[in-house]
């Protein structure tokens, strides 16, 4: 069997609108009682030596587009998910799921990978020294420079881990999976 390396990337980009933004989402999903779940038991496959331990999270609602959170901050972050995939030479995104997590003291998000093409975070509140998420490239480890505001995207199949949170801080991500619709580029492809 042969094994050619293939170099994968991620992209990171400023939300638009993000301090404008902040506040009232972050009341929305304080406010939401429904999606509250601790541990890992909310995502099949997990073994039974995973560590994930999160907080709060509406993960078994991630294709619920009515949620109110998800209904404030939709039409920004769709617009920053289209202008994302068209830098990286595709046309158009089918959003697979969207969902929070909040991080306290100790919580983590142990090594994992996703279904669709890509996968991201928006830190929506992101204190000085929490740890950013944590991307493993062929056994190398690549720690994305982020800042509050900020989005990563990569290739959902990148394993990828959540780090432990050691602040007494909270941390807030948005996280997504979506899957990229037509090549920009293909012309050049087929030269």
């Amino acid at each position: 069997m042969n094994k050619t390396e293939l170099t994968f990337f991620h992209i990171k980009d400023r939300m638009l609108n993000h301090n404008l933004l902040k506040d009232e989402l972050l009341e929305l999903i304080n406010q939401d009682d429904e999606g509250i779940r601790e541990g890992n038991k909310f995502i099949p496959g997990y073994l039974d030596d995973d560590k994930t331990a999160i907080r709060r999270l509406d993960f078994a609602r991630h294709s619920d587009l009515n949620r109110p959170w998800v209904k404030k901050i939709e039409n920004d972050l769709f617009s920053q998910f289209k202008k994302m995939v068209q830098f990286l030479g595709f046309q158009h995104f089918a959003l697979k799921a969207l969902w929070y997590q909040q991080y306290y003291k100790n919580d983590i998000h142990d090594w994992h990978i996703h279904t669709q093409h890509y996968t991201g975070v928006y830190y929506l509140e992101f204190p000085e020294n929490a740890p950013p998420t944590m991307l493993n490239n062929n056994d190398e480890i690549k720690i994305p420079n982020v800042e509050e505001g900020d989005i990563v995207m990569f290739p959902a199949m990148t394993p990828h881990q959540g780090p432990e949170l050691k602040t007494d801080e909270r941390k807030t991500i948005i996280s997504f999976n979506l899957n990229v619709i037509d090549i920009n580029h293909l012309n050049n492809l087929r030269q």
